[in-house]
């Protein structure tokens, strides 16, 4: 159980760490997109989109640009207006959920 509760700890800052480093290398001219579309979520960083984060609730995998990351985030959502990033782990079996959420800052 603690092995579990550890993973699911280190996939959401694992996540987390990647996808600040993506957003330092994008500016705020090239800013970030969303869509979502039938229940799957995908956050688009940089004018080309070179770094594509896809959630898909009903399997809990987030990839990015096409790669897992983690099978265990029940949660990644952008909240556009306050540039905030909320990333949450599947309950594990001790009923524990891993969570984290950021403001992120564009580069101008």
């Amino acid at each position: 159980e603690q092995n579990e509760t550890i993973d699911h700890q280190g996939d959401v800052r694992l996540i987390m760490s990647q996808l600040t480093t993506d957003v330092r290398k994008v500016n705020a001219n090239e800013g970030a997109t969303t869509k979502n579309e039938n229940g799957v979520f995908t956050l688009e960083l940089g004018t080309n989109n070179e770094y594509t984060y896809t959630h898909e609730p009903t399997t809990t995998t987030l990839k990015r640009n096409g790669v897992i990351l983690s099978e265990n985030i029940s949660k990644f959502i952008w909240d556009e207006a306050a540039n905030k990033i909320i990333i949450e782990s599947v309950v594990d079996d001790k009923g524990k959920q891993a969570s984290l959420e950021t403001v992120l800052y564009f580069r101008r």
